[in-house]
């Protein structure tokens, strides 16, 4: 290479690979994705160049990507560079098709038509049941989907993006589809006929868990209308009672039946003020333990998840408490969190 002749040090060679490999190479990976061929002769080219072409390396290259306060060289790491990319695709699929660009629509009928032929018979009835692979429990074929979303596809995976929280709000527990809901804990959605699903979905219009709740305490009106047309008339060989079977299938963490938990905090009213005055000047806030639960399915998914918070059938949310190597002798400590962002209207850090 050009630059190698120049003999540059080894904190050149660290510049020049962040400038030219990774400067090269971010827009085109943010545009349509990088092919694994592609990034495996990258990464080969990287550490190459980094060692001098050198036919035995001293360091390995997990190493060199290390910060330089964990003992590495802060070499660029295109793997996880590319995953970061693929996952900021994710967050723009699951935020609420109000604010989808143009290519989630498409992604969105992509993955809904490469399922295998038995979720295409389940939904083919209703499409409108088929919402989201994410929210439910279906999954596409991922040798059908093109680069772009299988990439996507393959870094919430290996990243763990998924819905969660230590504490479901009432608002996203009657939000979330009834059918095929990912934390049901007993199989409520096959044990009824395709006759009861179809007068459930296309008579009834149940989609979402709050839809079924409605239907199954049968506080639906017995005469629907769609404009001045009877559309419904109750029978005995009705469906509409099986719409308590599918919400008593899901577990507590995720029951519409399930009581709030109370999450109030323990900060009276004068440290609320002063937090308020302490954050907008950008000072220290004193910790608000107080809880808070999206209140949209969208704003509920997580990256980064080992574990479950709680279990599917678990309604308590945890306790709060101080990692076991944690140890502090201080009465006061003061802690910086950083986050993605801060909405005007709440001040917790």
């Amino acid at each position: 290479m050009r630059w190698d002749s120049t003999h540059p040090t080894l904190e050149g060679r660290r510049s020049l690979i962040q400038a030219y490999v990774g400067g090269g190479t971010q827009f085109l990976t943010a545009a349509q994705g990088m092919p694994t061929y592609m990034l495996e002769k990258f990464q080969k080219l990287i550490s190459n160049f980094f060692w001098g072409f050198q036919t035995n390396h001293t360091i390995n290259d997990a190493t060199t990507h290390l910060p330089q306060c964990q003992g590495g060289m802060n070499i660029l790491d295109l793997e996880a560079r590319n995953e970061a990319i693929y996952l900021v695709w994710a967050e723009r699929y699951l935020a609420h098709p109000d604010v989808w660009p143009t290519w989630a629509f498409v992604a969105d009928e992509i993955f809904k038509h490469t399922v295998n032929q038995q979720w295409k018979d389940r939904f083919k009835n209703e499409p409108r049941a088929m919402l989201n692979h994410y929210m439910q429990d279906w999954w596409p074929t991922a040798n059908k989907l093109p680069l772009e979303l299988k990439l996507m596809v393959r870094a919430t995976t290996k990243h763990g993006v998924k819905l969660d929280g230590a504490h479901i709000s009432e608002e996203v527990r009657g939000r979330m589809p009834i059918w095929y809901h990912p934390d049901r804990t007993r199989n409520g959605n096959e044990q009824h006929t395709s006759a009861v699903i179809t007068c459930l979905r296309q008579v009834h219009e149940v989609f979402t868990v709050h839809d079924a709740v409605v239907c199954g305490h049968n506080d639906q009106q017995e005469l629907r209308r769609r404009g001045n047309r009877r559309v419904h008339n109750r029978r005995t060989n009705c469906g509409c009672e099986y719409a308590l079977d599918l919400t008593n299938a899901i577990g507590a963490k995720w029951s519409p039946y399930t009581a709030p938990p109370d999450l109030s905090g323990s900060l009276s009213a004068e440290e609320s003020e002063e937090n308020a005055r302490a954050f907008a000047v950008h000072e220290p806030v004193t910790f608000d333990p107080t809880t808070k639960a999206p209140t949209e399915v969208h704003n509920a998914f997580r990256v980064f998840t080992n574990t479950l918070c709680i279990e599917a059938d678990d309604d308590a949310p945890p306790e709060p408490g101080t990692h076991e190597h944690f140890n502090v002798d201080h009465d006061e400590l003061t802690i910086t969190a950083c986050g993605k962002e801060c909405p005007n209207e709440d001040y917790s850090p």
